[in-house]
């Protein structure tokens, strides 16, 4: 596992690209269909040191890092330029504390009802944000948000500029 975050680490880069690059209503609900796969990959795994293990692996870390990144973007991209610092490190301080009660929560599945639980957990969520995104940009939500956040931010960046002439 190690490895494939360090696998990760390298090709997170390429992944920013691909987020500024794209729309990220094309991006969103792919990031979570990627994790999505890799998890499904995951509860196929029949030997944990084969090369389909550490391959899936891979998969797994770049599926988050994926989704990680792919949500911040978008985190930044519709803050307020005044607040985004204060809305990154909110989302990132209930993203600890989602991540402190799930460990515990995953914990107890493995426990309970085996290695694979914790990780069907993550899938049928994985399932539900990839509904929702999708729904989203169906609806338009997404799509308008981001044109007049852009909009509303490339305004605001002019008004920064001329106070400071």
């Amino acid at each position: 596992m190690v490895m494939s975050v360090v696998i990760g680490c390298f090709l997170s880069v390429g992944v920013g690209k691909i987020i500024d690059v794209y729309n990220p209503q094309v991006i969103l609900p792919l990031a979570y269909s990627f994790r999505l796969g890799a998890i499904v990959l995951f509860c196929f795994i029949e030997d944990p040191s084969s090369y389909y293990s550490y391959g899936v692996s891979v998969l797994l870390v770049m599926g988050t890092i994926f989704e990680t990144l792919t949500v911040d973007s978008l985190l930044l991209r519709l803050a307020d330029v005044k607040i985004r610092g204060l809305v990154f490190s909110v989302g990132h301080a209930f993203g600890s504390i989602g991540i402190m009660i799930f460990s515990l929560g995953a914990g107890i599945l493995f426990d309970h009802y085996g290695c694979y639980a914790p990780f069907l957990v993550v899938g049928a969520l994985d399932l539900m944000f990839v509904c929702v995104s999708v729904l989203s940009v169906c609806c338009g939500v997404l799509k308008n948000d981001i044109k007049e956040r852009r909009l509303e931010r490339e305004a605001q960046e002019r008004l920064l500029e001329n106070e400071s002439l």
